[in-house]
């Protein structure tokens, strides 16, 4: 197991010509002789090594040896030195050896370093004069087309070979392989019929016979009949030993697969492949220190073998060293993209490392398209559940299920049907039938997805224990346990069902980000911390869990920079993953820092060139800094990047739209609109664009437009709306809002017509419309606080603290909402805010707004001391709110020291017209 050679079918079969070399020529000296009779001894006895260690002495008496330089040659391509090999088989050609021997050898060399299309370029119209060199070179040109997908020139190619030497054995081989390559198994196996006939023992025949029996008639004993006769043929011969005992595993048969690795270690104990096959065997014994043991001597020597690599991060997931897992499983779905099974795997890593954005990212080429891979999909919807998303969770197990022939899934796909059209009852009963007989766990997993759906929570739970009845052994249940009863509202129980799933499995990312939520939600961010540094120390690199401390953070009040630099630690642990980058950019312009948010996007982009998700961001960063030419730039490699995603045009838009170049950008919205049709990012953006050339009718056309192509979407009646208002015709706006509602009954939907009500001063059909959602939806904590909001605005404080009241009976712990009340109550002087503001802040600490009015309520407890230390950390952590500054100035009034106050409101007054609340300085200074 050579890294310079090129392990597919075709290679071995172009090389299994074993060319002989000629006799002594006049190119040596005479006392070299000895030397080159023994070599070709070793040789023909496939000692390569020996061969090429006595032609190198020879070669050090008489350097212009053309034979041993040929023989030399050839020994290095049959040891699989195929690099060395060239080389020497060039200076035996410039020596004047015959070409008949050369050239074949040679274009087997270039093969050998994986690299034929310059076997195609080199050799294709290269001519020998000797029957049986023509077709040995014209096989390996042939194996080089195949390898390039050119399967008819291989085709022709081969033929062309067997027409100079009909039974050229390697030619006949290949075209078997070409045969079995178009399905037809029969004519392949016939050529290698003719091959054994002539040469009962053929390695490469016999090899080959048994992949087709294998693969191609599903004929695994003949295969194992056939292997068993290679081995019993060429005992010694690596080759005739390894796929027999890959096929016996594949069979489960690992005692006669052991009875088959003992042979092969008695005849070759040192070779790769025998030390890969004892490694895979510790694997099967879990033995998993053993087996990494082994995979990581071999990758040592080959460091780009795929086997070893997906070996080797099997071991490591199995020691549950993830981020090394990782970087294995990362290579080989590179170097594989089409194979499924690293992309299973890695997928199952990050949905338990919290990760489940990254595993659908993984999951992609599986998922999309007509014929899904069952397993990815699977593993997409568990990703989905750790989103918060049941319902794409329940649709992706739908079509895990249409995609596996097993009658469970079938059953699975059936009842989901059921549960979507309303019909729950019959639905959910064949669902629980269905997770009752099947031995896996995807009806269980899709059971749990439609209960939470549904917001069943009783039955998510009971679906949650006989998944684990299932897998007891796994933490995937208990967390999603945890999940459920936080929705309950048992933060206890949750509390006790993430500790056990990290019992089970302490890398279990969203167990740990749950625990963390919960300790935050009891006012215990220290403890929160705790959760993420703990995973921390058995796994340093784990950017998730870097991305929670941030996040954490953030949520806490933490300061611009101390989130920067936790953002940054999270960036350094793993410079290949883009997320932390991508953050830390949104970060950084969501405080408005855009030089440094640029430069972070830049950084991100040195160290990973062709992420998408970076040029996303730093397009944005370049946007935000004017830089609108740059940023079009960006997003055209982008676009080029993905071409089947629209969202690459919806940011070239944006940036051709900033540079003023609206006909470029209504042209990047159409090739959004090519990509996915109905789009309705793209056709709103279209629509703005119309509004800005002063084409109101087209704006009002594509919404129409939108109208008649999808009739009971709201989309096209929302956009309607929305151009109406631009062009200063709110009842036209308002009828659109109202079909929208008819058609969306969200919160969403009804807080845009109320406003619009209120704006066309129709305030009594706002009021109506209020009062039915109110009683339709007495829970709707959105609508209800929209409206606090809004009477707050309007300065009816009745009205507003109604309205946050009745968001604290549906939510207590609305931490927004306890801090709005108590605003109110401080204005009207009226006790308890001191307590409710209290708890807003136990519930999102060092928030400056809510500091604020906790400060001001101590103000009025006359806890003056307390309210100006914490008015004035609120002030550092937002520096650029003047509004913090006037109230440090009322807390310095309620407590008597009118000449601080004083200091404070001058310091706005100087600030005129960057400070909008100037009425009220000029009112408080007129008091002193």
């Amino acid at each position: 197991m050579n890294r310079h050679v090129m392990r597919t079918a075709l290679f071995w079969a172009a090389l299994a010509a074993g060319a002989v070399v000629a006799g002594c020529g006049d190119g040596g000296a005479g006392n070299t002789s000895a030397q080159l009779a023994s070599a070709n001894e070793y040789f023909a006895k496939q000692n390569y090594a020996a061969a090429v260690i006595e032609l190198k002495s020879a070669l050090q008496k008489s350097p212009d040896n053309r034979d041993a330089r040929l023989l030399l040659g050839q020994s290095l391509l049959a040891a699989g030195d195929a690099a060395t090999a060239a080389v020497e088989l060039k200076k035996a050609l410039d020596l004047g050896a015959n070409p008949n021997d050369v050239q074949p050898l040679l274009a087997k060399s270039v093969l050998g370093q994986n690299n034929p299309r310059q076997v195609v370029l080199q050799f294709a119209d290269v001519r020998l004069d000797r029957s049986d060199a023509s077709a040995e070179l014209k096989t390996t040109v042939a194996t080089a087309l195949a390898a390039l997908g050119e399967r008819e020139r291989a085709l022709q190619t081969t033929l062309s070979a067997l027409t100079d030497s009909p039974q050229h054995v390697p030619a006949t081989l290949l075209h078997a392989r070409l045969k079995a390559a178009t399905g037809d198994v029969d004519g392949a196996m016939a050529l290698v019929g003719q091959v054994l006939a002539g040469s009962s023992n053929n390695l490469t025949a016999l090899l080959l016979k048994g992949e087709f029996q294998r693969h191609g008639r599903r004929d695994p004993a003949g295969a194992i009949a056939t292997y068993s006769a290679a081995v019993a043929a060429h005992p010694n011969a690596v080759m005739a030993h390894v796929p027999l005992i890959a096929l016996l595993l594949e069979q489960g048969d690992t005692t006669a697969a052991r009875a088959g690795y003992d042979k092969l270690k008695l005849v070759q104990p040192k070779n790769p492949e025998t030390l890969l096959i004892e490694a895979q065997l510790a694997h099967i014994d879990r033995n998993f220190a053993r087996s990494r043991e082994l995979t990581d001597q071999l990758l040592q020597s080959y460091p780009d073998d795929i086997r070893l690599l997906q070996l080797a991060g099997v071991n490591e997931l199995r020691l549950n060293s993830l981020s090394q897992a990782e970087t294995h499983l990362s290579r080989v779905m590179k170097a594989q993209p089409a194979a499924p099974l690293p992309r299973h795997l890695l997928a199952g890593i990050y949905n338990r490392t919290g990760q489940p954005g990254k595993a659908l990212e993984v999951l992609k080429p599986l998922i999309e398209g007509p014929t899904a891979d069952s397993a990815g999909l699977t593993l997409a919807g568990t990703a989905l559940l750790q989103l918060g998303e049941p319902a794409r969770a329940e649709a992706a197990f739908a079509r895990a299920a249409k995609g596996n022939p097993q009658a469970t899934t079938a059953r699975t796909a059936l009842a989901l049907g059921q549960v979507a059209r309303g019909n729950a009852g019959a639905g959910f009963a064949e669902l629980e039938a269905v997770a009752a007989v099947d031995k896996g766990v995807q009806s269980n997993l899709a059971l749990v997805a439609a209960r939470m759906r549904g917001n069943d929570l009783p039955g998510a739970l009971k679906a949650i224990d006989d998944l684990e009845k299932k897998q007891p052994d796994s933490p995937i249940a208990h967390s999603l346990r945890g999940s459920v009863l936080l929705l309950k509202g048992d933060a206890s129980a949750a509390t006790a069902a993430f500790e056990q799933a990290l019992k089970l499995d302490p890398l279990f990312y969203s167990a740990t980000a749950g625990l963390a939520s919960i300790a935050l939600a009891a006012g215990k961010p220290e403890a929160a911390q705790k959760r993420f540094e703990a995973l921390l120390q058995l796994d340093p690199r784990n950017t998730r869990a870097l991305l929670g401390l941030a996040e954490l953070k953030a949520r806490t009040g933490g300061s611009k920079e101390d989130v920067t630099a936790a953002l940054t630690a999270a960036a350094k642990a793993d410079p290949s993953e883009a997320g932390p980058h991508v953050v830390l950019v949104k970060h950084l312009l969501g405080h408005r820092d855009t030089a440094a948010a640029l430069a972070a996007a830049q950084n991100g982009t040195a160290l990973l060139p062709e992420s998408v998700e970076i040029m996303d961001a730093l397009g944005t960063a370049q946007l935000a800094a004017g830089q609108s030419k740059q940023a079009i730039t960006t997003f055209a490699k982008m676009a080029s990047l993905r071409p089947d995603n629209p969202e690459p045009q919806l940011r070239l838009a944006d940036a051709h739209a900033a540079n003023n170049d609206l006909s470029s950008a209504r042209d990047s919205l159409k090739k959004a609109l090519e990509i996915r049709p109905g789009l309705f990012a793209a056709q709103r953006a279209l629509a703005q664009v119309a509004q800005r050339e002063g084409n109101p009718p087209e704006a009002l056309r594509i919404a129409q437009a939108m109208q008649k192509a999808q009739p009971q979407q709201a989309a096209g009646f929302l956009l309607e709306a929305e151009v109406e208002l631009g062009r200063n015709q709110p009842d036209a706006s308002i009828a659109s809002l109202r079909k929208a509602l008819t058609l969306s009954n969200t919160a969403e939907v009804a807080i845009r017509l109320h406003a619009a009500l209120e704006a066309a001063n129709r305030g009594a059909e706002a009021g109506r419309l209020a009062s039915s959602w109110i009683k339709d939806k007495p829970r709707d904590v959105a609508f209800r606080f929209y409206l606090g909001d809004r009477a707050l605005a309007s300065k009816d404080h009745a009205a507003a603290d109604t309205q946050y009241r009745n968001v604290l009976e549906i939510q207590p712990d609305n931490a927004l909402a306890l801090n709005n009340l108590a605003w109110l109550m401080t204005q009207q002087k009226q006790p308890g805010a001191l307590a409710l503001a209290e708890k807003a802040n136990a519930l999102m600490p060092n928030q400056p707004a809510l500091m604020d009015t906790l400060a001001y309520a101590l103000a009025l407890d006359n806890q003056a001391a307390r309210a100006v230390e914490l008015q004035t950390r609120a002030m550092a952590k937002a520096p650029d709110d003047h509004g913090l500054r006037l109230t440090l100035a009322k807390i310095y009034l309620q407590s008597g020291d009118k000449a601080k106050a004083r200091n404070e409101l001058q310091t706005l007054a100087k600030l005129g017209d960057k400070f909008d609340a100037q009425s009220e300085v000029s009112r408080l200074i007129g008091s002193l």
